[in-house]
């Protein structure tokens, strides 16, 4: 505080002390923070502090690692199964008016499930086409449905290439009432084996081919809407298929059949796309702006929305420079109605708010601050407009909301000549799906789309040069906590683009930007702070405003999208791909790191885009790195170490000391080190925490640890199979073990398919791994050293045996040693035994042994040591609903 004072700072609501533990890092602070105010200070004053910005480059000089990137549209082929199963499912649809709806539901009902129609004179009678007045009417409707196991949204249909656009009607129908529906299911939905999925038509995928045919903006918002959904309901699949045509109604029963394929299917990609029965996907690459027209003539009139503050002003501000281009400008704020003392440049921000201090007696310090920073923005905004009109162009500023249509037209049809539009315009208030309210989305997405709609409609019979908008990364991936901001972006460049559709002489373009690292929203601490625990690469100012300037030199390009390559944001892999280089030794490893005659180090990275197998084994949402994935790790660093005809024999003295979760679905990165004596090879998982600077703190930590064996052939085992004492319901009983407060797990690791006998000691299971989802990305059946499905499920008939006779939950823990008698295969049919063998106050004791039909034993496990963690809650413990 006292610091503070001395230097005329700001205490920010969530400085971390603990960061600023030694006299430098104070130093530095203080340093960082007293240049700051010194810049800020200097810029009020129209000193100028940088060197002019290139209008034009072939590239953006400074390495930063963002990158001009298009979309484009690529044939995907994939293999479709039944992984999703309508029967007894209850499915919510928005029914259209063009038969879809009608096939949709008796393809439902034909495979055992339930539909609710939602819409008016439907089973659930609410007019979604009209401003949704009271969400908790909404809810409560939705709320009196017991079961509901997914949406299909087919209303938007009904508004595929209408002459009129845009109307609240086609809004609430398609957007808006969906976010209601999500919203209101949310908690429902937050669970695998439930989907999200709507359709659409030439304007979510084809948009990015040679040729889209007529684009339905609203679609693209729908998409937008959908991949936020996607990254908040982790669990569930959710998709829109988009189809080219010119006649929906003409592709009824092919598009049908499609798209219920599409839903059953597992693959996890939000936006897919069919030309007939081709399937297409969006993907990125690097390109960069071709330099043949010039569309900005000098000396025109631009008009923008939003554009006295933050990234907008410093890009306008260029183009003025650069072609003295004149500006009219449309803010929600009444700038110049501020008192004279605010705008001097001479009051500080001190100033400001010991003023308002004393108008605002009595009120919170919070309060007092707000209204304080936000006379600084308009104060930042007057100046800005009188820096804009020292470049010698024509500024004018109206104190207007884009979405006022009145006031909107009025201001345009005032000017007899505007040449172009650069709609900027936005508003952002983060709040999760299940936190946000209907009056907060219509905020934020009428801000941009309603204003686009407002401004396109004042020159409907007008000339125009060009039209360009600030669009966001967001509305390719979707952004948690943003879903009214990424629909309202994914519209807005289809809007674009529909647009030229009418105009074909026009030329427009979507900016998908990045976080920028010097203004604009990302400069709020806490957006800032997630999205840097992303992984976000930030866009710095002046590389922002070069990139800008470089594309009006290209009038060709419709959409772009400058980022980095940040592959956490993008879990349907549309970014290029890391080539085969990365993975250099196996499955589960990497490359080798480090080696001599007594070691070798491998790595190994983590992630929940590349390793898909993670997301179905998570507790409370977190992924589990499995028991049996580290059992394999560990083995292909083995198989690498010990070349020739030797196999992998035996696993002694496994222990886990310290499992390996995927926070917030950050990377981890791993090291696998094998110690090699003769054909003993002590092998770790480890693991280091790494400081945001990249500095290792602390010893590693280790993960996993056990002693492989090679020989010339297989163990022998001479444990047998006892005769059976059969149980009934044997299917339903292993369904039931498959819940997430019980057995954790779904997808690739559903193996335990009956519960054959049990005798209160030993658990007979059939198991098989079936699964033909992808375990990697893009790698449905891995070729491992050592099963890993198989000997996951041998794991979790442990867990089985506590749930039917304790109600204890346990984890896998040591295994004293596991014999190796055979190699498995895929889609076999394999008996599990399960024998209760000791128990103490934390552990219980198990032997499991894998054996084929024939009774042979393939995996032989001794002393399997599971560590209790908790008991069942008592509304999911089943031992007293079981009968053997």
């Amino acid at each position: 505080g006292e610091i503070s004072s001395q230097f005329g700072l700001e205490v920010p609501e969530d400085l971390q002390l603990s960061t600023l533990n030694t006299i430098k890092k104070i130093a530095d602070y203080i340093s960082s923070k007293v240049n700051a105010t010194v810049h800020e200070a200097a810029a009020a004053a129209k000193m100028p502090l940088t060197a002019d910005v290139p209008a034009h480059s072939a590239t953006v000089a400074s390495d930063t690692g963002i990158k001009r990137l298009v979309m484009y549209a690529e044939e995907s082929k994939i293999t479709y199964s039944k992984n999703f199963q309508f029967k007894n499912k209850t499915i919510l649809i928005t029914p259209d008016s063009k038969g879809y709806y009608e096939k949709v539901k008796s393809y439902i009902e034909s495979e055992g499930g339930k539909t609710i129609s939602v819409g008016k004179g439907c089973d659930v009678d609410i007019d979604i086409s009209k401003k949704i007045e009271s969400e908790e009417i909404f809810t409560a409707m939705i709320n009196d449905i017991a079961v509901i196991d997914g949406i299909i949204l087919l209303s938007q249909i009904d508004y595929f290439n209408k002459k009129e656009q845009y109307s609240d009607a086609e809004l609430n129908s398609s957007i808006k009432s969906a976010f209601m529906l999500i919203k209101g299911c949310f908690s429902k939905l937050n669970k695998a084996e439930t989907i999200i999925s709507a359709l659409s038509f030439n304007s979510v995928v084809f948009p990015y081919s040679n040729d889209s045919g007529k684009i339905t903006p609203v679609f693209a918002g729908l998409s937008g809407l959908l991949k936020t959904a996607s990254k908040e309901l982790k669990l569930t699949n959710v998709k829109i298929v988009d189809f080219k045509t010119s006649s929906p109604e003409k592709q009824l029963s092919a598009a049908t059949d499609i798209f219920m394929k599409e839903i059953e299917t597992s693959v996890k990609q939000v936006e897919t796309g069919y030309d007939g029965d081709i399937r297409y996907v969006v993907r990125i690459k690097e390109d960069a702006a071709s330099t043949e027209n010039l569309f900005v003539k000098e000396g025109s009139t631009l008009l923008v929305t939003g554009g006295a503050r933050g990234i907008t002003f410093e890009i306008i501000k260029e183009v003025a420079k650069k072609y003295k281009t004149n500006i009219v400008i449309l803010g929600r704020s009444d700038i110049f109605a501020l008192d004279e003392f605010y705008l001097k440049a001479s009051t500080s921000e001190q100033d400001i708010f010991n003023k308002m201090k004393n108008e605002m007696a009595g009120a919170k310090p919070v309060e007092i601050k707000k209204a304080a920073e936000k006379i600084m923005s308009f104060r930042e905004s007057a100046h800005n407009i009188e820096e804009l009109k020292q470049t010698g162009v024509s500024v004018n500023y109206h104190a207007v909301d884009a979405a006022d249509e009145e006031n909107v037209v009025r201001i345009i049809n005032s000017y007899e000549k505007i040449d172009g539009i650069l709609h900027a315009a936005g508003l952002d208030e983060s709040q999760f799906i299940i936190k946000k309210d209907i009056k907060s989305f219509n905020r934020v997405f009428d801000t941009k789309i309603i204003g686009l709609r407002n401004i396109l409609k004042a020159f409907k019979e007008r000339k125009l040069d060009y039209i360009l908008t600030f669009s966001s990364v967001t509305a390719r991936f979707g952004n948690e906590g943003q879903a009214d901001y990424t629909a309202a972006n994914d519209m807005l460049g289809k809007m674009l683009q529909a647009e030229k559709q009418k105009r074909p002489g026009i030329a427009v373009k979507t900016y998908d930007w990045t976080a920028w690292s010097e203004v604009g929203m990302a400069t709020n601490s806490t957006i800032k702070k997630v999205l840097e625990e992303r992984g976000l690469t930030f866009l710095p100012v002046k590389d922002g405003v070069q990139f800008f300037m470089n594309d009006l030199l290209d009038s060709k390009t419709e959409e772009i999208l400058i980022s980095g390559i940040d592959h956490e944001f993008d879990p349907d892999n549309m970014f290029p791909q890391e080539t085969e280089t990365s993975r250099v030794v196996d499955n589960f490893l990497d490359k080798v790191d480090a080696s001599d005659e007594r070691k070798i180090i491998f790595s190994r990275q983590l992630h929940l885009s590349r390793d898909l197998f993670l997301n179905d084994h998570a507790m409370h949402d977190v992924p589990i790195f499995l028991g049996a994935t580290g059992i394999e790790m560990m083995a292909e660093a083995v198989r690498y170490v010990n070349s020739g005809d030797k196999v992998i024999n035996r696993l002694t003295e496994f222990e886990i000391p310290y499992g390996i979760k995927i926070l917030k679905g950050r990377p981890k990165d791993l090291m696998v080190e094998v110690e090699k004596s003769g054909d003993e090879n002590k092998t770790f998982i480890k693991s280091v925490f790494t400081n945001p600077k990249g500095e290792v703190i602390g010893d590693p930590k280790i993960h996993y640890k056990g002693s492989y064996t090679l020989g010339n052939e297989y163990m022998k085992s001479d444990t047998i199979l006892p005769e059976f004492n059969e149980v009934q319901d044997s299917e339903k009983i292993a369904d039931m073990m498959y819940h997430p407060e019980r057995l954790f797990m779904g997808g690739v690791f559903d193996s335990v398919e009956k519960v054959l006998s049990f005798d209160g000691t030993n658990l007979i299971t059939l198991i098989s791994d079936t699964s033909s989802d992808e375990f990697f990305k893009g790698v449905v059946s891995p070729d491992f050293e050592i099963d890993v499905v198989l000997l996951d499920g041998m794991f979790q008939t442990g867990g089985m045996i506590e749930f039917v006779s304790t109600d204890n939950m346990v984890l896998p823990l040591k295994i004293k040693e596991f014999r190796i008698c055979g190699k498995t295969e895929k889609n076999k049919k394999y008996f599990c035994r399960t024998e209760r063998i000791a128990e103490t106050e934390d552990t219980v004791v198990f032997n499991v042994t894998l054996f084929d039909l024939d009774r042979n034993v393939i995996y032989d496990i001794r002393e399997f040591q599971m560590v209790k963690i908790s008991k069942l809650k008592e509304e999911y413990r089943i031992k007293e609903k079981i009968a053997f």
